[in-house]
């Protein structure tokens, strides 16, 4: 056969395809070849990046994204959530990630810093952290040492004699946790290496003895200090001026104070992925079809056939017969009221509309309790908590409503439920809740009951030993792919005419949308997502994006809008900010004088009562305690303030005290000082605390010092964007 009959041979679309690829090749060749050679080189061997010369590959780099994904989205089912998860922030933290282990070794290497298989034993086999002795902790508490040790040094054995894992199974899962046990190692290994460059970074910060001893008294002395604030806001920017020249002057003189690394600018417009109208209508179509065909269905046999039919037309589930210990909590409580074939909705079930059928119910073989509790935490006062829950048992055993109490006494999450927690077995609470409910008949008030979170009443409504079977459509209003489509398309075409000169706020506009403009961000302070970040610092001032799926604002476009180098901020950069601070200075001299009469009239009457004689919106505020830590109740930071007030004598009126912003006339009415015959003491623990405070915080400061100075080859954007 001819080249020309086997073209012919081809569907009409094939052909066409082929005719306006090679019409491309021809009108716009450096482009396509470009492309075809990007992606032509993109590759599980492309280097993502490269420090020192230790290469992270791309199919590595992909493998523990997808790691690190599965980890989280099992994690979140775990605790009951189903969000979206932000696979950007997940490869930005897998890249932190990697980048902090390659500069730690890299600086441990320098250093001769080094972990041997002792200290790496002693932690895995003698000391393991808590994460680790979390799965072999039983409900009691102990710590089963001997089946942790089995798995950890015969990975193999210990899963080939756990009878609860099929035989199918049984490789699989000996091929997980040898990869979960080398990165535990890899993990224990790294907390080492960071552990003992602390101790070295740490080494040369000396604590000065008069640190310490300011810390000791600022810690043990306080105040009760009753005081007037004359805020300096009260006075109009119309009554002060500050000029260009003094902004200038300010800029001038204070240069060295407005240093900055890289920063970029960006405006971005978001489609949101929010349900169109017909979505909405779609939506609420299929809950009324439903809602209408089993209401006007009377007898049961009917209902049960009609819904059965509605299960594969609305992408319904059948739930084979599980405890009820392993079903979700809310839709749990539910059944457990419910008949066989018995069927309930429409109900709202976490944001989702849902339809519910039992099934059916066998004996399960393991109890399961339903039970509603109240909690008071112990706080600051054990006593006054406990009072408080034996207030409340008295109301719920003299026959108030258990749920209207708990609405008004809880703390748990559960209080808005009337404390409701629906069915749980053993194994799910704490030991000391779970020995107090299992115990208690149904129907029965049992407490005050105390754990590691406070005191608790436990209120057991249901107790059942038995599996149940049912089925569920839910219907929720989401965006359908239609829609998703439209505004793709939308954002895409913003995004080619913003390419092609157009303005992105003019162009915004036209759309019914605001283009909106960051303020000036460091690479270190991720803007919208950890990859537009990059992008924006891979590019300059002027450049489009490609069009981003964000899991909050939905398709987003961004344009750089501009940018700053490293070095001394432009005096328009800072001129807002040094012309607040001039403003506030300013204010700070008119309300000078009124500070002073005021302080004058309270000191000839003897009390700070007679602010009200000067001015009537002067309140006299009251704070128990101040230290000098700078924290002022109800108005915020102000150190000036706390500092002038542990210098004052007790029960005298203070002059006018100027603060950062406003100033203050106050009365001392009990101060303790720290008993610095007690520092020598506690010198030792004091010490100990801040050496440590010092060790974090060196090493911080230390190693963001050689992450800014590392050579560090970043390919993400240029690799990703192709994709």
């Amino acid at each position: 056969m001819g080249m020309m009959q086997r073209i012919r041979s081809l569907s009409p679309i094939l052909v066409t395809g082929i005719i306006i690829f090679f019409l491309l090749l021809m009108i716009l060749p450096n482009d396509i070849n470009e492309m075809i050679g990007s992606i032509r080189n993109v590759g599980p061997n492309t280097v993502i990046g490269e420090i020192d010369g230790e290469k992270f590959l791309k199919s590595e780099f992909d493998e523990k994204v997808k790691e690190a994904v599965e980890q989280q989205r099992a994690q979140m089912a775990q605790q009951g959530q189903n969000q979206e998860i932000d696979e950007s922030q997940v490869r930005e933290q897998v890249w932190n990630q990697w980048v902090s282990e390659v500069l730690m070794r890299s600086e441990a290497k320098k250093a001769g810093i080094s972990v041997s298989d002792e200290e790496l034993a002693d932690v895995i086999f003698d000391n393991p952290p808590e994460y680790l002795k979390k799965s072999f902790t039983d409900s009691n508490g102990t710590f089963m040492r001997e089946q942790y040790n089995k798995l950890m040094t015969d990975p193999e054995g210990f899963i080939a004699s756990n009878p609860n894992i099929p035989e199918n199974e049984k490789e699989k899962q000996t091929e997980t946790i040898k990869k979960q046990l080398h990165q535990i190692e890899t993990q224990i290994i790294q907390t080492k290496l960071q552990e003992n460059l602390q101790g070295l970074t740490a080494a040369s910060s000396g604590i000065s003895e008069v640190y310490l001893q300011r810390k000791y008294n600022v810690e043990n002395s306080s105040a009760d200090v009753n005081f007037v604030f004359i805020d300096a806001n009260m006075v109009s920017e119309k009554d002060v001026k500050v000029s260009d020249d003094e902004v200038n002057k300010y800029y001038e003189s204070n240069k060295q104070y407005f240093k900055q690394k890289p920063a970029r600018k960006i405006k971005s417009v978001s489609f949101p992925l929010v349900p169109s109208s017909d979505d909405t209508t779609r939506f609420l179509k299929s809950v009324s079809t439903i809602a209408n065909g089993l209401s006007s269905t009377p007898d049961v046999k009917s209902r049960d056939s009609l819904f059965e039919s509605y299960i594969p037309q609305y992408n319904g589930t059948v739930k084979d017969f599980q405890l009820m210990k392993d079903i979700e909590p809310s839709i749990s409580s539910i059944l457990g009221t419910m008949t066989e074939h018995e069927i309930r909705g429409p109900i709202q079930i976490m944001g989702k509309t849902t339809f519910i059928r039992l099934d059916g119910r066998q004996s399960g073989g393991d109890t399961s309790v339903k039970a509603s509790h109240i909690l008071v935490p112990f706080g600051a006062n054990k006593d006054s908590a406990k009072a408080k829950i034996e207030k409340a048992l008295a109301r719920v055993k003299g026959g108030e409503d258990f749920a209207t109490v708990a609405r008004e006494v809880s703390t748990d999450g559960s209080a808005q439920q009337g404390g409701d927690l629906g069915y749980f077995s053993r194994g799910r609470m704490v030991p000391e809740f779970e020995k107090a409910a299992f115990a208690a008949s149904v129907g029965s008030i049992v407490g005050p009951v105390e754990t590691q979170f406070g005191y608790h009443i436990i209120k057991v409504t249901d107790r059942i030993t038995e599996k149940v079977k049912y089925s569920e459509i839910t219907l929720s209003n989401t965006v359908s792919s239609s829609t998703k489509k439209r505004l793709k398309i939308e954002a895409n075409n913003l995004a080619e005419q913003v390419k092609n000169g157009g303005n992105i706020d003019t162009l915004a506009k036209q759309l019914k949308k605001f283009a909106v403009e960051s303020v000036f961000f460091e690479q270190s302070q991720p803007m919208l997502s950890a990859e537009i970040t990059g992008f924006a610092f891979a590019n300059h001032k002027g450049t489009v994006s490609k069009v981003y799926e964000l899991p909050r604002q939905g398709y987003t476009v961004v344009q750089v809008s501009d940018e700053r180098e490293k070095g001394i901020k432009l005096l328009e950069d800072v001129k807002d900010e040094i012309k607040a601070k001039l403003m506030r200075g300013k204010k700070l001299d008119v309300v000078k004088s009124k500070a002073e009469a005021l302080a004058q009239q309270c000191m000839s009457a003897g009390t700070l009562d007679a602010a009200k004689t000067v001015d009537s919106s002067y309140k006299v505020r009251s704070a128990a305690k101040m230290k000098d830590n700078g924290q002022v109740p109800e108005l915020g930071a102000d150190n000036a303030f706390t500092a002038a007030v542990m210098l004052q004598e007790v029960g005298k009126i203070s002059k006018a005290i100027r603060g950062e912003r406003g100033y203050y006339v106050c009365q001392v009415t009990n101060a303790t000082k720290a008993d610095m015959s007690k520092f020598a003491t506690d010198r030792d623990a004091i010490t100990k605390q801040v050496a440590s405070e010092m060790k974090q915080s060196a090493f911080y400061k230390w190693f963001s010092a050689v992450r800014d100075h590392a050579d560090i080859e970043d390919n993400r954007i240029k690799i990703y964007n192709r994709q």
